[in-house]
């Protein structure tokens, strides 16, 4: 059977969960790669739309007449306008404020926006800001036009950056994923000792890896549709829990 009858059976059926812990570990392996893929899905297009209209936007915005002139210079940003100026390019802000009129956290209210403050620059996506102090610069100096100039040298290279951002995305989400696995394994061995089962760990693991499917997948559409599932992470454990006692259910008892 293949993983992805093997992930569509593993949505309805304990029962076959339970029949795949006599398949061999690699197969296993290669499925929770899949269920990687599926929880980072959301992630990826996420960053590849809102990078792809950042720098688009932030490239209109540099090339404005009306933009001030600036330069980042000895951890400060110093503009040729006394006011600050904000471009709203439909769904990408671009800002640029020396006079501490806009704050890091009026930044995160727009969304999606990139914006260079007195001493930091803010990049806020889905209303998440991150900043990066321009100390961190220390001995270089920056200026509206290199910045324009990078900019240009970035969209021609965009492709390239997105693939070894999702790909970098991809390991951290599968070593995750794999601990995940682990740590369900162990619940398993314990599920095992309640049920009087005959299992070992590798048995419980493979069953952990297919009880996931649902909570992975349930997550995926949460963050497809960007909606909040609160105490999320309690959510996920008590539902693999539950299908893993579900499944080993299904597997006789020993004897006393």
């Amino acid at each position: 059977m293949s993983i992805f009858k093997q992930l569509i059976k593993s949505l309805y059926s304990p029962k076959d969960i339970v029949m795949y812990r006599f398949q061999g570990i690699g197969k296993t392996i290669l499925f929770v790669f899949l269920l990687s893929l599926l929880s980072l899905l959301p992630s990826a297009i996420s960053l590849s739309t809102d990078f792809t209209a950042g720098v688009r936007s932030l490239e209109n915005a540099m090339n404005d007449e009306q933009v001030p002139s600036f330069e980042i210079s000895d951890g400060n940003l110093t503009m040729s306008s006394s006011e600050p100026y904000i471009s709203d390019q439909g769904n990408f802000v671009i800002i640029i404020d020396n006079t501490n009129t806009i704050s890091p956290m009026d930044v995160s209210q727009y969304g999606n926006a990139l914006a260079f403050l007195a001493n930091e620059v803010i990049l806020s996506s889905q209303y998440q800001a991150e900043s990066i102090e321009y100390s961190l610069l220390e001995g270089i100096s920056l200026t509206s036009e290199d910045i324009s100039s990078y900019i240009n040298t970035l969209q021609s290279s965009m492709p390239i950056i997105v693939t070894i951002m999702i790909i970098i995305m991809y390991i951290f989400t599968s070593a995750i994923k794999f601990i995940e696995v682990s740590v369900a394994g162990l619940i398993g061995l314990a599920l095992r000792n309640i049920l009087r089962l005959n299992l070992k760990y590798q048995h419980t693991w493979i069953i952990a890896a297919y009880s996931l499917t649902i909570p992975t997948v349930f997550f995926m559409i949460m963050d497809a549709l960007h909606i909040f599932v609160p105490y999320s992470g309690t959510l996920n454990w008590l539902v693999v829990t539950l299908i893993m006692y579900l499944a080993m259910k299904e597997i006789p008892r020993k004897n006393k």
